[in-house]
């Protein structure tokens, strides 16, 4: 039966990354054309179980819930264990999940997993994939009901949904619109760029850019920088207030055999301007993650640092 055009929905938080959690009213109207979004992407075969290791509270965990009740599909929620514990084909994930991918091979009943939520690091994904785990990065917000551009392929770059429309903004912020959206162009806290094969590339939140000596420094990047390094497990980079700078670059670390400070510097100094050079570290047993499982950047700007040389 056709979804009535004034039925109401429910009401899902935001995880509240960068504020104060808000509320936003997802109709049926959008949730029913997210799921088709997402299904003509992936598909739906006969005997598909969507493991859902995610709070169901909020717009990603909830979203497979809805994918499934209208395709008529099982839904699992459990643990990662349940990838092979109920033989699940299909799975939604966040990038804090995907080290304990890389301490076991994927079933081989598992077709796809979406990794979404935050940025995803590139050395965890690819060991991830060499252990035979199908992944596809997403971008997405609550909203506009979940999914806004996922990889059709690994590694093949985002691509927005059927039906969804994308744009960048002069001052370089994601704007969206379509059926998954209320109230017609959605203009996010994200900044964004294209490839030139028209892929999205999403750089952050605006709210995130670090000003320092008036040079725009964006977190991803430095935090991209850092992984890099073998010794670097993960980081979070954020800005500290300097008297001199308005702000300069600060970052926790995760590195399990420890990292000498000299060698990770000259590592930078390949890849980043002085000015986007962390001035200041955190050595860390795990980032600081908020409920949704994202890297809670406020949380980690308040661990105590200490001054890092920038090569």
């Amino acid at each position: 039966a056709a979804v009535p055009a004034g039925a109401r929905g429910l009401v899902v938080f935001t995880s509240g990354t960068t504020g104060a959690p808000k509320p936003v009213e997802l109709t049926p109207r959008m949730l029913f054309a997210s799921a088709t979004a997402s299904a003509s992407v992936l598909g739906w075969r006969d005997g598909d179980r969507w493991l859902c290791p995610l709070p169901v509270a909020h717009v990603g965990g909830l979203s497979v819930i809805t994918r499934c009740v209208i395709a008529r599909a099982t839904a699992v929620i459990d643990d990662l264990d349940g990838f092979e514990r109920h033989r699940a084909t299909l799975g939604s994930i966040v990038p804090a999940q995907l080290p304990a991918l890389c301490d076991r091979d994927a079933p081989p009943a598992v077709r796809a997993v979406l990794v979404g939520g935050a940025a995803a690091p590139e050395r965890l994904l690819a060991r991830a994939r060499a252990r035979g785990w199908p992944l596809l990065r997403t971008y997405g917000m609550t909203e506009a009901c979940s999914q806004v551009a996922t990889e059709r392929a690994p590694g093949a770059g985002l691509r927005p949904l059927p039906g969804i429309d994308v744009r960048i903004a002069s001052d370089g912020r994601i704007e969206v619109s379509g059926p998954t959206v209320a109230g017609g162009r959605l203009r996010t806290g994200d900044l964004g760029r294209w490839t030139a094969d028209g892929g999205l590339v999403v750089l952050g939140r605006a709210d995130d850019v670090i000003v320092t000596g008036g040079e725009n420094v964006h977190p991803a990047l430095v935090e991209d920088a850092l992984r890099s390094h073998p010794a670097i497990a993960d980081a979070c980079a954020f800005g500290l207030p300097d008297e001199r700078w308005g702000q300069i670059v600060g970052a926790a670390i995760v590195a399990p055999a420890g990292v000498d400070d000299a060698d990770l510097a000259e590592h930078l100094g390949r890849s980043l301007p002085a000015f986007a050079r962390p001035r200041r570290v955190a050595l860390v047993d795990a980032l600081p993650l908020t409920a949704a499982g994202k890297a809670d950047r406020r949380a980690a700007a308040r661990l105590s640092t200490r001054p890092f040389p920038r090569g």
